[in-house]
């Protein structure tokens, strides 16, 4: 991965209805997060320069499709996720 960041919006605040004291108004804030990290929503975050890169990509899959296979093999041996 390089070193880049990516740029992701994530909801903050509460919903006035909700029943909270004080409520905010439901509002979005900009979090960054390095390029190969776990992203606000579970999934990886790759910037545009590494999506761009069939190389990048390719060791991506390639790592992806380990995860995969680990997580096969502990949840056949009942263990759940790594």
């Amino acid at each position: 991965m390089c070193e880049n960041k990516v740029s992701y919006y994530v909801s903050r605040g509460w919903y006035p209805w909700n029943g909270c004291t004080g409520a905010k108004p439901y509002d979005y804030r900009e979090v960054f997060v390095p390029c190969g990290r776990t992203d606000p929503h579970g999934e990886r975050a790759i910037c545009q320069d590494c999506q761009d890169d069939p190389d990048v990509m390719r060791d991506i899959d390639a790592h992806e499709e380990t995860i995969r296979l680990d997580n096969q093999a502990s949840h056949s041996a009942g263990w759940g996720d790594w």
